[in-house]
């Protein structure tokens, strides 16, 4: 079994500190009667596997109709990971285990909710946004591209991940993006665990700010204009000039902008720039703090700007954005459930010390769907935890864009679906407005409104990245600890 202990030999004097954190992960949707694994692992002080960690953890499901085994065992072989198959829900609902180590202080860790369903999609959990040393940043925390891949599968246990460092420093050499591009190839197993190949292009205030791309395939190039000023971090070359050459390699991608808010390096919404085929998400959370409005209490590094920068300004003006989070982690340890290197630069100043994840809708963990399902928005953020989250408008999910019919018009039945072991409080928006508020119990609650104001009264009209008018829902979810879910809007148009 790898290890990766070597990376952190500077901290070593810490793997044998008392605190250690378990991470327990179910898969997010499974089937009634099918069987299904739990992951688990032992983490040490500094949010890696405690591989000297042995004994026995008892589990307690949730649910009698949760078969699970009686307790995990850590043996000297194992490493601090463990994988026990045949789980089963036995009927329909939520399922979650809590586990009881010996010598772990705190509360006893749970893990996230299992939804049983007969029918539906699958979720799946990823970071997309994972810093290596190619990115030529910070070398006092980044690491290997390998590295970087091999904790988002075997530690944070995330289903998906993508380095996607810095243009700078992937030109610097030459076998810089073939390296990634293997890693792409060598990590990528059909059915557990799905890396894409990607990269930051990163872009002067006015030009179009920061922006990830994402590859359909494992093979393609990355961009690069052959000026100087490509070489530092905010070159003057424009979205538009990135898109063209995208477009002229002729490989489907993504483009997905990100800390838009930030006041050195925004994204102001009303420049030039408009991509509704390629760019359909904007990753809203990371480690950097929140771009949803300029007005939440949610730290964001750099200051806010008071440009119309944020995902709600987005939103309002006409763009069809469904939203992620990922880390922009520069420690390159991707979708870590661990607050780690509190004391390095990107500590965050504000109550979430914690990374964003990615929620993507898709019929299987395959590279294709995936990509297709992020494409046509199915996906919601989080900051880091793991709710089943479901936001659906009159039958229509999150993610869609549809054309009001009369019934539509004269009324709509919103429904919000929450999968967490101690539930969460559900804020439904209208238009950036709050429209209603709700407490949702755990393991598994619903929300149910009725928005009976005529379509008509209600709709944004004359928006400038819309040419018809529209209305969109969305929800906020807090869960029990102040953790944050943001799903993405179903858009209804006129």
């Amino acid at each position: 079994m790898e290890s990766y202990r070597d990376e952190f030999s500077e901290f070593a004097d810490r793997f044998d500190a008392e605190s250690h954190f378990l991470h327990i992960v179910l898969p997010s949707v499974v089937r009634p009667g099918e069987p299904f694994p739990l992951k688990a692992v032992m983490m040490d002080a500094r949010g890696m596997p405690a591989e000297d960690w042995t004994g026995r953890v008892p589990l307690e499901p949730n649910d009698a109709a949760l078969r699970a085994p009686a307790a995990l065992e850590f043996g000297p072989g194992d490493m601090g990971r463990k994988r026990l198959e045949g789980l089963v829900a036995e009927k329909e609902g939520a399922f979650y285990v809590t586990a009881t180590p010996p010598g772990c202080p705190g509360r006893p860790p749970t893990s996230n909710s299992a939804l049983a369903r007969a029918r539906g999609p699958r979720l799946f959990w990823g970071d997309l946004h994972v810093h290596t040393l190619i990115s030529n940043c910070h070398p006092d925390n980044c690491k290997s591209p390998e590295f970087g891949y091999w904790y988002g599968r075997n530690v944070a246990l995330t289903d998906f991940c993508a380095a996607a460092d810095h243009l700078r420093g992937i030109h610097r050499d030459k076998s810089h993006w073939g390296r990634l591009k293997e890693c792409v190839r060598d990590f990528y197993e059909p059915g557990e665990f799905v890396p894409l190949l990607g990269f930051e292009s990163s872009h002067a205030r006015g030009y179009g700010g920061d922006n990830n791309v994402y590859y359909r395939a494992e093979e393609a190039d990355h961009f690069w204009r052959d000026r100087e000023d490509m070489k530092g971090g905010t070159p003057q070359v424009t979205l538009d000039q990135l898109w063209q050459w995208l477009d002229e390699q002729g490989v489907p991608y993504l483009s997905i902008p990100h800390h838009t808010g930030r006041a050195s390096k925004y994204r102001d919404f009303e420049d030039p720039y408009h991509n509704p085929e390629r760019e359909t998400v904007l990753e809203l959370y990371s480690w950097w703090g929140s771009s949803e409005g300029r007005h939440d209490d949610l730290y964001l590094k750099g200051g806010k700007t008071d440009r119309r920068a944020y995902w709600r300004d987005a939103l309002e003006l006409g763009y069809r954005y469904g939203v992620i989070g990922s880390s922009d982690t520069h420690h390159t340890m991707p979708g870590t459930p661990y607050p780690v290197n509190a004391e390095n630069y990107h500590y965050a100043q504000h109550r979430l010390n914690c990374q964003g994840m990615a929620a993507v809708y898709a019929d299987e963990l395959e590279r294709g769907s995936l990509f297709d399902a992020l494409l046509e928005r199915r996906c919601y953020a989080t900051t880091w935890w793991r709710p089943v989250l479901e936001l659906a408008v009159s039958g229509r999910p999150m993610g869609t864009e549809v054309q009001a019919d009369a019934e539509l018009r004269r009324r709509r039945q919103v429904r919000t679906l929450l999968a967490a072991p101690a539930g969460g409080r559900v804020t439904l928006h209208r238009n950036n407005e709050v429209l209603a508020e709700e407490r949702v119990a755990g393991p598994l609650g619903e929300f149910s409104f009725t928005d009976e104001e005529p379509l008509e009264n209600i709709c944004i009209n004359e928006a400038p990245r819309s040419e018809r008018p529209f209305v969109f829902y969305d929800v906020k979810v807090e869960g029990a600890a102040g953790q944050l879910a943001w799903s993405s809007p179903v858009w209804l148009l006129l």
